[in-house]
């Protein structure tokens, strides 16, 4: 799945590297605002999808609804891929625990690592992870800390994300895939960093700057709903120096009313009680859905296994075998 916000270069640079390097059995699907000319004449290789609206966000969730494999890959334009970097991830959705493969972005000498997932720290900030040591055998502990993949590119099983409704388009594109990693994490289900599964950023991203009281609202937001209760004291002293941090920050840079704009947004996730609750009723709703999935797919099974041992025992099937 392929977001197209940027511009006809980075859109072409990523289209053309999936379709050279993509899977067996792949459906590649890209998403647009507006008319798409399809200069190239790809109809039949890719579904080219239309939104109305703009964000990654928007553009992402829509993919979801049209997809129709079992694991799904966001990709974001700017980025090519690599040789046999999919068929490397898949693997570890063979374990049905894991709901997420996180790839590695490298800089195009290759050199650097742009993005190896996110983290969330003690204190609620999100952290992307560039610590090149992850793409290095013998540091399985490093890429066991990484909680999910980033907005730039991520596998993920089809059926969890569809179950939780998406991203959530609230956190804007600065903290969604940080929410979306702890909402996995509260359904028990497991990320992996696979450091053989790589992609290399030829361009930047376009992604627009987020607004500030809308960000520290949203970090305040995933704060209190991430933190085990009762709130460990060492842990509020954390966030509530990160929280100063990030508030004071505008006012180091000179922007006065960004710092007000912080204040209150934190102030009005800390007083919205409900959020937590929201949160609660989600994940419920959410793992009823992948139970309600399950059953049905093992009475599927069943039901298969019924019409084989039919089949087998029955006259016209021995003399279909035969034939």
């Amino acid at each position: 799945m392929i977001p197209s916000l940027g511009g006809a270069a980075e859109f072409e640079t990523t289209l053309a590297s999936v379709l050279q390097n993509r899977p067996a059995d792949c459906e590649v699907l890209v998403v647009h605002r507006g008319p798409y000319d399809d200069p190239y004449a790809l109809a039949g290789e890719v579904r080219f999808l239309q939104v109305d609206e703009g964000s990654v966000l928007a553009q992402m969730n829509h993919a979801l609804r049209c997809a129709r494999a079992a694991v799904v890959h966001f990709l974001r334009c700017g980025l090519e891929t690599t040789e046999g970097w999919a068929e490397v991830a898949l693997t570890h959705f063979s374990d049905p625990e894991v709901a997420a493969v996180v790839p590695l972005v490298f800089a195009q000498d290759r050199q650097s690592l742009v993005a190896g997932g996110v983290r969330w720290t003690r204190g609620g900030r999100r952290q992307v992870v560039t610590d090149l040591r992850i793409a290095q055998p013998g540091h399985g502990r490093l890429r066991a800390e990484i909680l999910g993949p980033t907005l730039l590119a991520g596998f993920y099983r089809r059926e969890v994300l569809s179950a939780l409704d998406g991203f959530d388009p609230r956190l804007g594109d600065g903290l969604a895939d940080v929410e979306m990693a702890l909402a996995l994490r509260d359904l028990e289900r497991r990320a992996v960093c696979e450091p053989a599964c790589r992609l290399i950023q030829v361009h930047a991203c376009t992604d627009s700057a987020p607004n500030v009281g809308s960000l520290s609202w949203a970090e305040e937001h995933l704060f209190w709903r991430s933190v085990s209760r009762p709130v460990d004291p060492v842990t509020l002293a954390w966030h509530t120096l990160a929280a100063a941090g990030a508030t004071v920050r505008p006012v180091l840079r000179g922007v006065i009313h960004q710092m007000a704009q912080a204040l209150v947004g934190r102030l009005l996730a800390a007083c919205d009680l409900s959020l937590v609750r929201r949160h609660r009723q989600r994940l419920a709703q959410a793992a009823q859905r992948l139970d309600d999935v399950a059953t049905l797919r093992a009475k599927t099974q069943r039901s298969l296994k019924s019409m084989r041992a039919a089949e087998v025992h029955s006259p016209t099937g021995a003399r279909q075998r035969a034939a």
